[in-house]
């Protein structure tokens, strides 16, 4: 919550900094919650995770709000929570599995280094990376917001 709250009083020029810093501590701050078996550890790591988290997806969905044109943002925003609550339950169920089999910590470690190498790849290589994706997002946004916005037939 308070990353996506961290959003408002953040400035557009660092949006990348932030994606890969949260994409870096996100990770980090599960391995810790994984190994660490005090509970003052956890309680001081959960707000970075969290923070980390949040911020980044909240930018991410800002970006994709912000280069979609008006008349297809719902239709963009519902298939963007379709894919992403739709694919949590699967992975849970993998995960949960995996963790009986296992133990949960290895699970948290196994999902952190995973997260961490998928977010780095797609951040560096999706697009052209992070730093041009933003780019084309800014763009397209200034496009966007300049375009009048059809009327609804009655």
């Amino acid at each position: 919550m308070r990353g996506a709250f961290a959003l408002i009083w953040w400035g557009d020029r660092a949006r990348p900094a932030r994606i890969v810093l949260a994409a870096v501590f996100a990770p980090i701050g599960l391995i810790i919650l994984a190994v660490v078996h005090e509970p003052i550890v956890a309680l001081v790591v959960m707000p970075f995770l969290s923070f980390s988290f949040s911020s980044q997806l909240g930018l991410i969905q800002t970006m994709m709000q912000e280069s979609t044109p008006g008349q297809f943002r719902g239709r963009v925003m519902s298939l963007h929570g379709i894919t992403f609550n739709g694919t949590m339950p699967l992975a849970a169920l993998a995960f949960s599995a995996l963790a009986v089999v296992t133990d949960l910590p290895f699970v948290m470690v196994t999902c952190a280094l995973l997260y961490t190498v998928a977010a780095l790849a797609v951040l560096r290589f999706s697009g052209g990376g992070i730093t041009q994706v933003v780019a084309d997002c800014r763009t397209e946004y200034e496009r966007v917001a300049l375009e009048p916005v059809p009327a609804r037939p009655s």
